[in-house]
């Protein structure tokens, strides 16, 4: 993810841009981490209750090794037809 300086907000503004989206990105050095089991024990969690997957990406392959992510209207309105 990139970091753009804080007067970037503005000349986009100027421009007549406006922001979509947010885009989050996380990183965790595993050689760092005290609270591995915790964040597996989160993860299996996470797989059962919400059915994610969590896998590297391609980046040579990106746009086919990307999948559509629903937002939280979205995927309740897909939770509540598949009952």
């Amino acid at each position: 993810m990139t970091y753009n300086p804080r007067y970037y907000l503005d000349l986009m503004d100027n421009y007549g841009l406006k922001k979509i989206k947010d885009l989050y990105a996380y990183r965790i050095d595993y050689d760092k981490v005290r609270q591995e089991n915790k964040i597996k024990r989160v993860a299996d969690i996470s797989k059962k209750r919400y059915n994610v997957t969590v896998r590297p990406i391609n980046m040579k392959d990106f746009k086919n090794s990307s999948i559509p992510v629903l937002s939280p209207k979205e995927y309740l309105a897909k939770r509540k037809s598949e009952r």
